[in-house]
């Protein structure tokens, strides 16, 4: 029938795979299976960790607090806060020990 269809064609806005018939979340009006809400910064699964949106985005509580509501300058690679500006490089930020040679492990002169 129409509606089993229907139910059928239901799609992780995550995914975008059939949602089926097992469990499933609402999040921000869109429907997503459990292991698809992920942080919109770390993208690792929010799970049962606390959460926080911010301008219709879900964000792990400890990810919304550091780096979004009151952003603080982190190295892309190790995430720790950098004193000085750092090296603004491949449009992410760095610190001096990550941005590195990859196959050397040298600083770039």
């Amino acid at each position: 029938t129409a509606a089993v269809q229907q139910h059928c064609l239901r799609l992780c806005t995550g995914c975008q795979q059939p949602l089926g018939d097992g469990a499933t979340c609402s999040v921000l009006g869109a429907q997503y299976h459990p292991e698809c809400v992920v942080c919109g910064l770390c993208k690792k699964p929010i799970g049962t960790a606390e959460c926080q949106v911010v301008s219709d985005v879900l964000y792990h509580a400890h990810c919304a607090e550091r780096f979004v509501l009151r952003p603080v300058n982190t190295c892309c690679a190790c995430q720790r806060e950098i004193d000085d500006e750092g090296i603004v490089a491949l449009q992410q930020t760095w610190c001096a020990s990550c941005f590195v040679c990859h196959q050397c492990g040298g600083p770039f002169e």
